[in-house]
């Protein structure tokens, strides 16, 4: 599709929407990529919550660790 049909297509379509839905529709997808822009396993909360998990239980392998078992009699 060269560049004029195209422009001419998206003029035609352009003149079809009614100014107030095509209002509506720009704020509800609005609303909803505001929804969607945070992914709570990405936060910076959520990634400083899961080091100190990790390292928590890095503390706590390495703890089990050094405790050796007393030899059997």
């Amino acid at each position: 599709m060269d560049n004029e049909s195209k422009a001419a297509e998206e003029s035609r379509r352009d003149r079809h929407w009614d100014p107030a839905v095509r209002w509506r529709v720009l704020q509800e997808t609005v609303q909803w990529a505001e929804s969607q822009a945070t992914v709570r396993r990405n936060t910076k909360a959520a990634r400083l919550e899961e080091q100190q998990q990790k390292l928590g239980r890095a503390d706590e392998i390495e703890c089990l660790s050094t405790q050796r078992p007393s030899p059997p009699d």
